[in-house]
């Protein structure tokens, strides 16, 4: 089964179907995770957690243009530590293809790069590999940390 996660705020849920049948016409398993800020209604979504606003990265010079939802991709380990390797994609992409062969590997994260600039919009992840739980640890340094203190209460 692939595991995709798309992170949206909940005023933009039910514009990611296209994005949601676009993954499932390409994929004959697959299960769809988002994360978003609110508890939303969507019934073609197969897993949501939740990280509320107040929980999240507090945006400070020179990050303020930058929509909240773009710090939950760092939350993924978190809300499901049972999964071993994910495809993020941004909820503004249109899947054309099977993405499943990028998935194989002994990598960290793999995102596209045209020289100098890299695409964040779809980002493998493989958190079978001990460094990448290091690394997104270390994000977790810039992130508010009060939400997974309150989790494990």
């Amino acid at each position: 089964m692939t595991d995709f996660v798309i992170c949206v705020d909940s005023r933009n849920i039910q514009k990611i179907k296209v994005l949601v049948q676009s993954i499932r016409d390409h994929h004959s398993s697959v299960r769809i995770n988002l994360i978003t800020e609110a508890d939303a209604e969507c019934d073609f979504i197969d897993r949501m957690y939740i990280v509320p606003y107040s929980y999240m990265y507090q945006k400070t010079d020179p990050y303020q243009r930058i929509n909240r939802c773009t710090y939950l991709r760092f939350w993924i380990h978190y809300a499901w530590p049972d999964m071993d390797r994910c495809i993020y994609v941004d909820w503004d992409t249109l899947v054309v293809g099977n993405m499943d062969d990028e998935l194989d590997g002994d990598y960290i994260i793999k995102m596209m790069c045209i020289g100098s600039v890299f695409n964040a919009g779809v980002i493998y992840f493989n958190f079978t590999n001990p460094t990448t739980i290091k690394l997104l640890d270390g994000i977790e340094v810039r992130l508010n940390t009060d939400y997974l203190a309150n989790k494990s209460e």
